[in-house]
């Protein structure tokens, strides 16, 4: 008997969705999803945040999936719990598990998916305009005198990248979101975890359940991973928020302001995919806004510029974590560089 192949992946896990939806009656397993382009649905949360073949690699559509959900899903799942009745793991194993299943999921969603693609489109030009230069001076040394305009040339070599540089292969889009999961495990390590909690359910959450805003509390328009004196939250039900700091705290406050719950709200209608949740037995919040479609990323501005410095060689960040570590082996490793 052939086996059954599962496709449909879920790019949030159940077990972190049930946070919003009621254990009993009718409305058990069942969220209210708002789409940026669908009215109110009723979704359960087996059918809530899946894609077809999202985790699939070389025909295997199961092996990724597997292991985020032994390894990561499973173990997470009594600390959810606890959150979920008010108690933060202390430092040690359970925060460890919580960590790197945060930054897992901050990564592991189609909105980080479109950024690495947008991404791909806006630097292979610079990189196919890199490619060429080093190769004319590899064949001309001279040339790194000072015999034409890097920058004039980038810009005439830009139009002329080759498609194989503008698409970013599923298998090195999910490459870079397990190393990317790496560098924001170490951060959020080292970083003040909060537990908050409001007598009023306030809060909602998404298909993109985790959010960063600056120092000052924004949420800006473009996507965000995790840049320096950020903060991270992540809605834990309608009346808990867990907030991920670098920022020093006065005070050991414990409640939930409506004020935090609006810039988080804001935050998770903002950073979707397509879809907002809120717990079938709470209004949606005055403050939830939702554009019909998500911002796109800005191009970036390229300085060109020749090197005085020696060649620098190139190598992959160490991946420290064994999940990861495992989960990069099914990607078929680093390639060469």
């Amino acid at each position: 008997m052939a086996t059954q192949v599962r496709r449909e992946h879920h790019t949030v896990p159940k077990l972190y969705l049930r946070g919003f939806c009621h254990t009993k009656g009718i409305a058990k397993n069942m969220v209210i999803a708002r789409g940026r382009t669908s009215s109110d649905q009723h979704l359960t949360i087996k059918q809530a945040t899946v894609v077809t073949d999202f985790y699939s690699i070389d025909g295997e559509p199961d092996l990724l999936e597997k292991l985020i959900g032994d390894s990561l899903e499973n173990p997470v799942g009594p600390i959810m719990v606890n959150l979920r009745k008010g108690t933060l793991p202390n430092p040690g194993a359970d925060r460890a598990t919580l960590e790197v299943f945060i930054a897992f999921q901050m990564v592991r969603t189609v909105a980080f998916r479109e950024l690495m693609i947008e991404l791909t489109h806006h630097l292979a030009p610079t990189l196919f305009a890199s490619d060429v230069i080093q190769e004319a001076v590899r064949t001309n040394p001279s040339l790194k005198d000072g015999g034409f305009d890097l920058a004039q040339l980038a810009k005439e070599l830009a139009p002329r990248t080759p498609e194989a540089y503008l698409e970013a292969s599923k298998a090195s889009i999910m490459r870079n979101m397990i190393r990317e999961a790496e560098r924001l495990r170490l951060l959020l390590s080292k970083m003040e975890w909060h537990l908050s909690h409001s007598v009023e359910a306030l809060l909602v959450t998404g298909d993109a359940p985790v959010v960063v805003t600056d120092s000052s509390g924004t949420v800006t328009n473009t996507p965000q991973t995790l840049p320096e004196l950020h903060e991270v939250h992540v809605p834990i039900t309608p009346h808990r928020l867990l907030t991920i700091t670098s920022i020093p705290r006065i005070g050991h406050s414990q409640e939930l302001s409506a004020t935090m719950a609006q810039v988080v709200n804001q935050a998770i209608a903002r950073n979707c995919t397509e879809y907002v949740f809120r717990r079938p037995d709470m209004d949606w919040p005055s403050s939830i806004v939702i554009s019909r479609a998500r911002s796109h990323l800005p191009a970036p501005a390229v300085d060109v510029r020749p090197s005085n410095g020696p060649a620098t060689q190139m190598t992959w960040p160490s991946l420290d974590n064994q999940i990861l570590a495992n989960a990069m082996k099914l990607l078929g490793g680093d390639p060469d560089l």
